[in-house]
């Protein structure tokens, strides 16, 4: 077992990072808002998402490689009604929600309850009204490998009727050097994006991808989306939507390809908001390199945003249930001239 210390947090918190690794993958992750540190393909010599060696650099760079929540993404307004009552939270993002509020998951210290050579499980008890939500929230999440695949379990129970959904937000780049989105190609199983407002919360409004550029619907490139001029595409300063997922059940969502190195996301969830790190500003991350807007690309697979104001939630959680989702990261190496 690998593990050390991970620096000191600006209220004098010692996070600690961990290992787990097999002959194609090898990860890092932190106690620290149980993040994603480090993922090392073997096979390519390629670390594949952004990161930073110590817990300041999270600090700074809120939500990178993290597990946020309670719910993901934003809830327009900072409040909701549940079972005639209606809870005001946290507001973080310009009146909204965002990510769980202004504590949320990804600040807190987690708990590691068990750690061999190929699986990590990290647990948290979010407690009754942080961030305003309701109940005492029990998290567990487990990274796990499996041959050449991550898998992301998140295991979730609560005390009292309380909204939940949980993603990982990792920052993904298959180039080697200097992150750049250049040379990478997207496919996603979706035909319908959400629309976002001038806030950038995603509306209950969809809309057909079918000759927009949001249509990954096959593999094209990723520069070459957030060249094109769309309403959409300037509102959030390029890819920042929630694409609603063909299927039920575990599917592939998306494969992501840079030359030789390819990702294909797979996941239970229903949707996925897929983000081309817009708001990076140049932090400098792991060896030196430096962190610009649209030189990544992260994958949230979660239910709808602000799914708690839709006429059928699919987030709420209740006393007796057991919140339980996975989404796994798989790659696939080709040599020079061996892809077909």
């Amino acid at each position: 077992m690998r593990t050390g210390n991970f620096g000191q947090c600006r209220d004098g918190r010692q996070p600690r990072w961990y290992e787990i690794e097999n002959p194609w993958l090898k990860v890092r992750i932190s106690d620290y808002g149980a993040t994603l540190v480090s993922l090392w393909v073997k096979e390519a010599q390629t670390d594949v998402v952004l990161g930073f060696d110590q817990v300041s650099g999270y600090e700074s760079v809120r939500y990178m490689g993290a597990m946020v929540g309670r719910v993901a993404n934003r809830i327009r307004g900072a409040r909701f009604t549940l079972d005639q009552r209606e809870y005001v939270l946290m507001a973080n993002d310009h009146g909204n929600t965002l990510h769980g509020g202004q504590i949320g998951l990804d600040t807190q210290i987690w708990t590691v309850s068990h750690h061999e050579e190929q699986a990590l499980t990290l647990t948290l008890i979010s407690p009754q009204g942080q961030d305003h939500f309701p109940g005492t929230l029990r998290i567990e999440v487990t990274y796990e490998l499996k041959e050449r695949q991550l898998r992301i379990h998140s295991r979730a129970q609560t005390d009292q009727a309380t909204p939940v959904s949980l993603t990982n937000h990792a920052y993904f780049c298959l180039a080697q050097g200097q992150p750049t989105l250049q040379g990478h190609q997207l496919q996603i199983a979706s035909e319908r994006i959400g629309l976002l407002d001038e806030q950038g919360c995603t509306q209950h409004q969809t809309m057909e991808v079918a000759d927009t550029p949001f249509d990954f619907r096959s593999l094209r490139s990723v520069t070459a989306c957030l060249r094109q001029d769309h309403p959409q595409l300037r509102v959030a300063g390029g890819l920042d939507h929630n694409f609603v997922l063909q299927g039920s059940g575990w599917k592939q969502a998306a494969q992501l390809r840079c030359g030789a190195l390819t990702m294909r996301v797979m996941t239970d969830m229903p949707d996925m908001h897929v983000y081309t790190a817009n708001f990076l500003d140049g932090a400098v991350g792991r060896n030196g390199d430096r962190y610009d807007a649209q030189c990544a690309i992260c994958f949230e697979t979660q239910f709808y945003p602000d799914d708690v104001h839709r006429a059928h939630p699919q987030s709420i959680l209740r006393p007796g249930e057991v919140y339980d989702h996975v989404t796994a990261f798989e790659f696939e190496y080709h040599k020079t001239g061996e892809r077909k």
